[in-house]
């Protein structure tokens, strides 16, 4: 090899690296997106839960003839905020995915699930909706299994 070849050699290297380097913050950035979106769902759904169903005025339920019961709301708010909570998980799990670069199905599963956080004013879902964009523009940069097959023969 002459020095030109190692020249464009090393030409090419710099550019796949600097190439590389520059994509690396799409996994890094939905994971952080990620946990901010599990974190705000947990907490929203934790103030759901502690709600005070006495501070609701019953009477606007009463003048539309719905026959339930302040116990029956209660039980209906804390369904859902256990499911929340539940749904807010994933997000988290899918932010440690992506900033380890594993599983990318995982995390986009996991990214889509948070899009049902709800969150503050839908912040969370909007949050995993970027996040859910990073991660299927960011596909290759997770770690592959390598397919080995082992011939015993």
């Amino acid at each position: 090899m002459d020095d030109n070849e190692i020249q464009i050699n090393s030409y090419e290297m710099d550019t796949t690296q600097k190439k590389k380097g520059k994509d690396d913050a799409k996994p890094l950035i939905a994971g952080i997106l990620l946990f901010i979106t599990g974190i705000m769902g947990i907490l929203t759904w934790i103030v759901a839960l502690s709600f005070d169903i006495s501070m609701i005025d019953l009477s606007m339920i009463e003048t539309q003839n719905v026959t339930i019961t302040p116990s029956q709301l209660q039980s209906i708010i804390q369904t859902c905020a256990i499911i929340g909570i539940i749904l807010s998980v994933f997000p988290l799990l899918g932010g440690i995915l992506s900033i380890q670069k594993k599983l990318w199905g995982g995390a986009l599963s996991c990214s889509i699930i948070g899009l049902f956080t709800i969150g503050p004013i839908f912040l969370s879902s909007i949050f995993s909706a970027i996040s859910l964009i990073l991660l299927i523009m960011s596909k290759d940069q997770f770690y592959q299994k390598e397919a080995t097959i082992k011939n015993e023969y």
